[in-house]
């Protein structure tokens, strides 16, 4: 979760804006169970080096919000107008539902346009290679306190060798979507994550120019 607070605040990678539709809005319907009637709700966003807020009433557990965007973005809605996020999702120009409980905003089901798609192919890869890897650090350091040194290193073994094929598995995600910005996301939460990963530049290179120079 820390990662995803970070890279919400300090994403230094564009958003993919070439050929990319501003004729219309998004418009985000909702559901938001347990939502106390008439209660308020805050969607947020950064553009650049700028914060906007946005708000709407909750009527009898539904809510929308409507906007534009020049490029798609990172959005999320919280209960309170300051609070660390737990529903986070992209935004195109499109129609966008949501499906929450107060109680799991974590857990909200989104459906939106292709970027919202893009990151969830994303978060499935990450959350696939994470699990394994909290197992590994697990084994490693109850290996370490019984002074195991030779299934310390075969778990040690084990770890980079699911480093190198998570590294493969960015590098062809970037490849294949090379106009998201999506893979700027992915490159800036594994600084975080995998801080020994050398391959940033060849995935920085499968990044379109649009990405890049996006804000």
């Amino acid at each position: 979760m820390s990662i995803i607070l970070t890279a919400l605040f300090l994403l230094p990678f564009g958003k993919a804006g070439m050929g990319y539709s501003q004729s219309k809005g998004f418009i985000i319907n909702g559901t938001l169970k347990q939502a106390v009637d008439k209660s308020y709700i805050y969607l947020t966003h950064k553009y650049g080096n700028d914060t906007f807020v946005d708000s709407t009433q909750v009527k009898a557990e539904k809510f929308t919000f409507k906007g534009k965007t020049p490029e798609p973005n990172m959005y999320w809605i919280t209960l309170k107008k300051i609070e660390n996020p737990s529903l986070i999702f992209f935004v195109d120009n499109t129609n966008i539902t949501i499906s929450a409980r107060t109680d799991s905003m974590a857990f909200a089901q989104v459906k939106g346009g292709t970027t919202q798609e893009e990151y969830k192919l994303w978060l499935g890869m990450q959350s696939k290679y994470a699990a394994t890897r909290q197992g590994l650090i697990i084994q490693f350091n109850d290996y370490g306190k019984a002074n195991d040194q030779t299934n310390s290193k075969r778990i040690m073994d084990t770890a980079i060798l699911l480093e190198r094929a998570y590294v493969k598995d960015i590098i062809a995600f970037i490849k294949s979507h090379p106009q998201s910005c999506i893979g700027g996301y992915a490159i800036f939460s594994v600084t975080f994550d995998w801080p020994k990963i050398p391959e940033y530049e060849e995935m920085y290179s499968a990044l379109s120019e649009s990405v890049k120079k996006g804000k």
